[in-house]
């Protein structure tokens, strides 16, 4: 037997609104043997739709909460033609520095999962932080362990030794933190092409 059903709840209100400012300047040299690209970004966003837990209850998986954000960033391409004769070779090279913000009064989507590596947004910070507990290293011996602030009788030598991070002597589920974006501060890429 096929059914149909809806999995997300139904926003009237959804909705996107986008400011962009894009400046960008290309330049040709050496009749384009060598030919840079430079360009810079500022995109600002408001009434952003987010996926959301919502309660089982309501027989939907997921919602939409509205968020305010900012991307930047700078993109520079350089691409050259080293050789022309015969045989030609062509270097192209590429970086970009990307940044993006959740602004402050947006909410902050609190972290859902049970799972250390879940990602969570706060506001003032980039999206797709990392939530889960700093790990400081491994536990060797003992000794070390009964030292430690410990969140399980079950810690023995070779376990992750986590932070405590508000100090209160257990390691417990208000030890964990956003400490690290996912976004990456530059990507880039070199290709050389022979022919």
């Amino acid at each position: 037997m096929t059914g149909l059903a809806p999995n997300n709840l139904i926003n009237p209100d959804l909705k996107g609104d986008f400011q962009t400012v894009d400046i960008g300047v290309d330049l040709g040299m050496l009749e384009d043997r060598i030919y840079l690209v430079a360009d810079y970004y500022d995109k600002e966003t408001d009434d952003l739709p987010l996926n959301v837990n919502v309660p089982r209850i309501t027989g939907y998986r997921l919602g939409n909460q509205y968020r305010e954000g900012k991307k930047l960033g700078w993109e520079f391409t350089v691409n050259t033609r080293n050789l022309v004769g015969g045989f030609k070779w062509s270097t192209d090279f590429n970086i970009s520095f990307n940044r993006n913000q959740v602004r402050p009064g947006s909410g902050g989507r609190p972290p859902s999962c049970k799972v250390p590596d879940c990602v969570a947004h706060y506001a003032n910070r980039s999206r797709w932080h990392f939530y889960g507990y700093i790990v400081e290293g491994v536990f060797n011996t003992q000794e070390e362990i009964n030292a430690h602030p410990r969140g399980s009788h079950l810690t023995r030598p070779a376990t992750i030794n986590s932070s405590d991070v508000n100090g209160d002597g257990i390691i417990n589920s208000q030890d964990r933190t956003a400490p690290a974006t996912r976004i990456r501060i530059s990507i880039y890429g070199l290709t050389n092409t022979f022919f």
